[in-house]
């Protein structure tokens, strides 16, 4: 699978779920100020994908609608 077809594939679900984004960045606001963002990732050594995803809170840091991966109050890694 080459890194365009996994980037359309996942980013039709998240779509699907609720979340908005661009490129291999995806977030989603939740009523009580809580961003979900995951990030699409290919592997540079292998032909292997990850997803990753972090939590942010707005209400807490003022952070943009799309916080960066360092700006993310919990960073969970990579599935």
């Amino acid at each position: 699978m080459k890194r365009t077809e996994f980037v359309k594939l996942c980013a039709k679900t998240l779509r699907e779920k609720g979340f908005t984004g661009r490129n291999d960045n995806f977030f989603r606001k939740s009523d009580n100020g809580v961003i979900l963002t995951v990030w699409l990732h290919r592997s540079f050594f292998d032909n292997h994908y990850y997803i990753e995803f972090a939590y942010s809170f707005s209400e807490l840091n003022n952070r943009p609608l799309s916080p960066k991966y360092n700006e993310a109050d919990v960073r969970c890694g990579k599935i």
